[in-house]
């Protein structure tokens, strides 16, 4: 009797826990994913969805958001309605000029170039800067997402940052701090959305999540949700140059989870 009951117990168990997770999945709704090159880019973009929640992606395009006020890279996105709380896992980056790829998770409010929109970004830098961490948020169609002006703050969200508000972009470890390279692929970032709200946040191994930065910003009811990836605009020409269109950036993202 002591037997069956422990085995009914243990059998018990693992029922109720199927059954969580069952809910668990039925909670994440599957999303189907478009994939579009914004801007005038390269040809060649690719993306491979992989079983599960996965993707490979390899794109062109100088940069999102940084230093431009237009946009181009390879965008892979979902629509989605109402608040929600996406992550995903950055497996490995790799800049075919060995330059700087940029790539994480974009909320947009449409596929114009110029048009608003909030990201959570890390980047593989071989330029010397370090790699880094990026919540970039466009407030005006057109506008530049830029720190490089009269009211850029050294120091402005706290030691080892810089950063305007009024261009929206926030940077750490960049420039002013020589921070250690990110430890790919235990790297994750995230976006939570709570009505017009936006905060990026990012996390690394199995430390606890740190929120780099928050925004307002109206981009409407649905809006367009998901991976950006970009060579950025210290990849470097043959010749020395920066902005080379003709370099790629490679990226494995991981477990890519939406919650509603």
């Amino acid at each position: 009797m002591k037997t069956n009951s422990s085995f009914t117990g243990r059998f018990a168990v693992l029922t109720i826990a199927s059954l969580i997770a069952s809910c668990a999945v039925a909670a994440e709704a599957t999303h189907a994913f478009t994939s579009v090159d914004i801007g005038d880019i390269k040809a060649g973009s690719t993306t491979e969805t992989l079983p599960g929640k996965d993707f490979e992606i390899r794109g062109f395009g100088r940069q999102f958001g940084l230093h431009t006020n237009s946009d181009s890279g390879r965008f892979v996105y979902t629509k989605l309605k109402g608040d929600f709380d996406i992550t995903v896992q950055v497996r490995a980056v790799e800049n075919e000029g060995q330059a700087f790829g940029e790539v994480g998770l974009l909320v947009r409010k449409d596929l114009t170039p110029a048009g608003l929109e909030v990201g959570q970004f890390v980047s593989n830098n071989f330029f010397g800067e370090q790699d880094q961490y990026t919540f970039i948020f466009r407030l005006k169609e057109g506008g530049a997402i830029d720190p490089w002006a009269e009211a850029w703050i050294p120091g402005f969200f706290g030691p080892g940052s810089h950063g305007n508000p009024g261009f929206g972009y926030f940077a750490t470890g960049w420039a002013m701090e020589r921070t250690r390279p990110r430890p790919f692929p235990y790297v994750w970032l995230r976006v939570i959305r709570t009505g017009d709200v936006y905060r990026g946040l990012t996390k690394e191994y199995l430390d606890s999540w740190r929120t780099l930065g928050q925004t307002t910003v109206a981009l409407g009811d649905e809006v367009l949700v998901g991976l950006a990836i970009s060579a950025n605009h210290h990849a470097k020409s043959p010749n020395g140059a920066l902005g080379d269109p003709s370099i790629a950036t490679n990226v494995s993202f991981r477990n890519l989870t939406i919650k509603q």
